[in-house]
């Protein structure tokens, strides 16, 4: 990691703790597809809502289907996203969005794994299977752990 993605990645997590901090989680449902070799998340986030993502690994595509949103990466500086819009995440991403208008935002995965079957359970493995290979783990001490689709869904053992 750079100094740049250091000190990027600080003042995202002072954003987080002071998004917690003031109750400003807002639950953003995501929606998992897959395909033969493809696997494609859309995320849902209301208007008015601030989110922030996790560290990418990998370079993939993105789609905006729908909504206006501003977008601050150390990749992409600042940007207004209207859709319909088509991007590519870079490795090392991590974004602020703040969202102007409901936005739906799809991302685009290549890989072998898919659920076993149809159920809840299947899915749920597939996608943490794929989370290891897309997502950099990362902990925000501020916070005491992990903001996973703007909800805090992973807390560190402090003993």
């Amino acid at each position: 990691m750079t100094e740049v993605q250091k000190d990027t990645n600080g003042k995202i997590d002072k954003l987080e703790a002071a998004m917690v901090a003031n109750g400003n989680l807002i639950d953003c449902p995501v929606m998992h597809r897959f395909t033969p070799g493809l696997y494609t998340r859309e995320i849902f986030m209301p208007k008015g809502s601030m989110v922030t993502s996790m560290i990418h690994k990998t370079k993939h595509q993105f789609i905006v289907l729908e909504g206006v949103v501003s977008v601050f990466s150390e990749n992409d500086g600042e940007q207004l996203i209207e859709a319909p819009y088509v991007g590519v995440t870079l490795p090392n991403t991590r974004r602020v969005l703040y969202i102007h208008e409901d936005c739906r935002w799809i991302t685009v995965h290549a890989t072998d794994v898919s659920p076993v079957d149809e159920t809840p359970q299947a899915y749920k493995e597939a996608v943490d299977k794929i989370e290891k290979q897309i997502i950099e783990p990362y902990i925000n001490e501020l916070v005491g752990g992990i903001l996973r689709n703007n909800i805090l869904s992973q807390q560190i053992d402090n003993q």
